[in-house]
């Protein structure tokens, strides 16, 4: 049954017939769930057994179920940039993970960072995995110290009033091992069980442990500007970030942002009570393990089962505290790990060129506004949610990122004098979402571009992806072409069928490629002994938001150079 908040929103949605702005906007991520580890239609179609999640199913009826999102990369940390900046990770050269004191996310335009200009309080919980949380850099700033060692902006500096979250690099607990973790070669040599045996072989093969749900929120900080704080509390890591989130959204009385970023279900799992039953065994199961095309190989784990089942009650809890003026939305931030979870029906999964790694649930609740109980197949790139939100809060939007195409604006977001720089790459879909199909056009035929950790170079425009393989370390010599409209699970390489069409799809890819990167943030300082606060230049888009720039600008790149590197044959752009 729709909430009492929920269905008083309808009825006066109903009396009024106005669609209503977004009052405040709360984005739940989970972290690695794949597209069939909820029982909301029509995912739970293609799973081979259903996880019962009973709080997205309410969130989805009383909502849009939109089947056709797609993250901007199949792995966390270029997936998340692109969520808070609207940008396509790869203009950062960012494919893999960033790891905190090597580098992060720039003072780039957020959507944080842009609402908190509007008047809106604004919060994150949970995890952040964008650089500019660890010991060093936090202490630094806050003692007013800045020095080439110091560590990128962090989520404070990128427009969050508070964050809570486990310092990066902090020192863990020794590992307890979990029950269901797949191999993972790449592991470090401490989390390796030499007594687990592959299920599917019987052979000996490491095994990836950790205690990240019984033990990480103890390892919590808070951190508001200037100041950070141990907050440790020994709970379930999900139900903290829950917690954490419902009392601060209790005591705002101005307009809200809300970041709940779960770390469920990533490996390594533990049984999460009251969720765990290692006796039951859900229906459709038998406990053997299954195999389908592509290679992919899972087993039932009521450990990673409780997981999700505790991520559904976590998102039950968040929405409980919310009303027809806020828009929520619920999504991953890539498909699931090896060896768990469902990325069914699509090949591949997390770190995977194939959809499987990015199509995960997407669900936008906003009773009144949204239409309820609805589907939608829109292509929605990761990078859109920054336009989106922005839009749906009524929050003005730099022309430049408005337009389509986007303009080429002189400075690009990491405050560097680099021509031809795309500001952003998303596009605004608050329209569709509310039953406008005006901008369907734009959704079908712009281009989105990513670079897999593995180094794929992959473009997707008017239904069609292309995936370059001519780079990567890989048996293909060649390339492969999908038609997503008539081939979503990919099985049909039609590379070789529309030969004429391939290098238009090349010379997309070696244009994204092409485009000058913005590099990341390596510390706040303009010289030795500098500070960013005191030699910040307004950002022209963003008058209100400082933007740290270099006193000597960086050598260009050497090498060739496109007069017009965002312009290719056909008349796209990047």
């Amino acid at each position: 049954m729709p909430s009492h908040k929920a269905l008083l929103a309808l009825w006066l949605a109903a009396g009024t017939g106005a669609k209503q702005r977004a009052e405040n906007v709360v984005m739940l991520l989970a972290d690695d769930l794949g597209w069939a580890d909820v029982s909301v239609p029509p995912h739970k179609k293609a799973a081979l057994w259903v996880t019962e999640t009973p709080n997205l199913e309410r969130m989805a009826r009383e909502g849009l179920t939109l089947t056709g999102y797609r993250n901007a990369a199949s792995v966390c940390s270029p997936s998340r940039l692109a969520i808070a900046t609207g940008v396509f990770p790869w203009r950062y050269r960012l494919s893999g993970l960033l790891k905190d004191g090597f580098r992060g996310l720039p003072r780039a335009p957020t959507t944080a960072r842009s609402l908190q200009a509007a008047g809106f309080a604004t919060a994150h919980f949970g995890k952040w995995h964008l650089g500019g949380v660890s010991q060093r850099a936090r202490a630094d700033r806050a003692a007013g110290r800045c020095h080439r060692g110091a560590g990128p902006p962090g989520p404070n500096e990128h427009g969050y009033d508070v964050h809570l979250d486990q310092v990066e690099a902090s020192i863990r607990d020794p590992p307890v091992c979990c029950s269901c973790c797949a191999p993972n070669p790449w592991d470090n040599a401490t989390h390796v069980d030499p007594e687990y045996r592959d299920p599917t072989t019987g052979r000996r093969t490491c095994r990836m442990c950790g205690n990240m749900y019984s033990r990480q929120s103890e390892w919590w900080h808070e951190f508001r500007p200037g100041h950070m704080k141990p907050v440790p509390r020994a709970m379930d890591l999900t139900k903290r970030t829950a917690d954490e989130a419902v009392a601060w959204i209790r005591q705002q009385k101005q307009r809200f942002f809300a970041d709940v970023w779960f770390n469920a279900p990533h490996l390594p799992v533990e049984p999460i009570a009251p969720f765990f039953d290692g006796e039951r065994a859900p229906r459709d199961r038998s406990g053997r393990v299954f195999r389908w095309p592509g290679g992919d190989v899972v087993k039932y784990s009521p450990e990673y089962d409780s997981v999700v089942r505790a991520l559904d009650a976590g998102v039950g809890a968040v929405l409980d505290e919310l009303d027809g003026s806020t828009l929520a939305v619920f999504t991953s931030d890539n498909g699931p790990e090896e060896g768990v979870g469902h990325a069914r029906p699509f090949r591949g999964r997390k770190r995977s060129p194939y959809e499987g790694g990015t199509a995960v649930p997407c669900i936008f609740w906003m009773p009144g506004t949204i239409p309820a109980n609805k589907r939608e197949d829109v292509f929605f790139n990761g990078a859109d949610f920054h336009a989106t939100f922005l839009s749906a809060a009524m929050v003005p939007y730099p022309e430049a990122g408005r337009a389509w195409p986007p303009l080429q604006p002189s400075w690009d977001a990491a405050g560097r004098d680099v021509p031809g720089a795309r500001l952003f790459d998303g596009v605004d879909h608050w329209p569709t979402l509310t039953g406008d199909n005006s901008q369907r056009r734009i959704a079908h035929e712009r281009v989105a571009a990513w670079v897999t950790q593995r180094g794929h170079g992959i473009v997707r425009t008017e239904g069609l992806k292309y995936i370059d393989f001519l780079k990567v370390q890989s048996q293909r010599t060649k390339p492969a072409l999908y038609n997503l409209t008539r081939d979503p699970h990919e099985r049909n390489d039609l590379s070789e069928k529309l030969v004429d069409a391939l290098p238009r799809f090349q010379g997309l890819v070696d244009a994204f490629l092409a485009a000058p990167p913005r590099d990341y943030s390596k510390g706040d300082c303009v010289q030795e002994g500098g500070s960013c606060e005191g030699s910040a230049t307004p950002y022209a888009p963003f008058p209100h938001m400082p933007v740290c720039m270099h006193a000597t600008p960086p050598p260009r790149r050497k090498g060739p150079r496109l007069a017009a590197p965002w312009k290719v044959k056909g008349g796209k752009e990047f």
